[in-house]
């Protein structure tokens, strides 16, 4: 009896330690699951920490998107987007279009049709951080056939703001409206999206430093077709980090950060810890 009894409790303890190793994998780069938080699951993260921008795509000039440790919202490190009015493809190859640019692309697919997802981005912008009259871009969620301007982006707006915008197909309406930028302090700014070609299913709803905004609706989820004619051929959407801004702007040379970047099933999952 007492050896069934040491067989039973051995085997208990392989079984519990199997189940561990599966709910949070050992590569928190390269698994559909990188790590499980209270109820939900992180798919992609980046801190920068590394040291390193492996896991995207770069579409800059040289010297456009480094690693910083200037500002960090998590850790020592975050990046650093440094765009001048002349960078454009004209310039430097790497960037896609005629408007001054910066930016990183997910190297990983991460928004097929049909997945709901909570994406967490910190973006700091700098004292003396000016305030663009013309379009600005800082985050998107975008993909084939990159057909015109994305239904899913935070842009700056009213010159010392935050904007959720749509596309043509929604005559570049702002769905939601921060309040003021604080220069020289992270914004923390969670997005929860359903990724459906079904107007009816697709939706996006905002969080500020961890509260729930109403959206332009009045409420807390706007509905609408979320992957449609401009980014969606029936390949995944990816997360674009930008400095992206109207060549019309000039602007000079702009510095901004992004960090803390997560990509979850549930708000708890991907936000930041406070801040100190």
């Amino acid at each position: 009896m007492k050896v069934a009894l040491v067989v039973y409790i051995s085997l208990l303890f392989v079984a519990v330690g199997f189940v561990a190793a599966r709910v949070v994998p050992y590569d928190r780069h390269h698994q559909d699951v990188l790590s499980a938080v209270g109820n939900g699951t992180v798919v992609f993260q980046e801190d920068f920490e590394e040291g390193n921008l492996n896991q995207w795509d770069v579409q800059a000039c040289p010297q456009g998107v480094t690693i910083s440790t200037t500002y960090a919202r998590t850790g020592n490190h975050s990046a650093k987007f440094t765009v001048n009015d002349a960078d454009t493809h004209a310039k430097c190859s790497a960037v896609p279009t005629e408007n001054p640019r910066a930016q990183l692309v997910s190297k990983k697919d991460l928004f097929p049709n049909g997945v709901e997802y909570y994406i967490a981005v910190s973006v700091l912008f700098p004292p003396g951080f000016p305030q663009p009259t013309d379009w600005f871009q800082v985050v998107e969620l975008y993909g084939p056939p990159f057909d015109g301007s994305p239904s899913m982006a935070i842009d700056l707006c009213h010159g010392n703001k935050l904007c959720f915008n749509r596309d043509a197909s929604h005559n570049y309406d702002s769905i939601w409206i921060s309040t003021p930028i604080v220069y020289g302090q992270w914004r923390d700014i969670v997005l929860h999206v359903k990724f459906s070609t079904d107007p009816n299913v697709g939706f996006v709803g905002v969080y500020d430093g961890g509260k729930q905004q109403t959206m332009s609706n009045g409420q807390a989820l706007v509905h609408y077709q979320t992957l449609a004619k401009s980014n969606w051929d029936g390949q995944p959407n990816n997360l674009f980090l930008n400095q992206y801004r109207s060549s019309d702007s000039k602007l000079g040379t702009v510095t901004l950060y992004h960090d803390a970047v997560k990509v979850g099933t549930t708000l708890d999952a991907v936000m930041p810890p406070p801040k100190k």
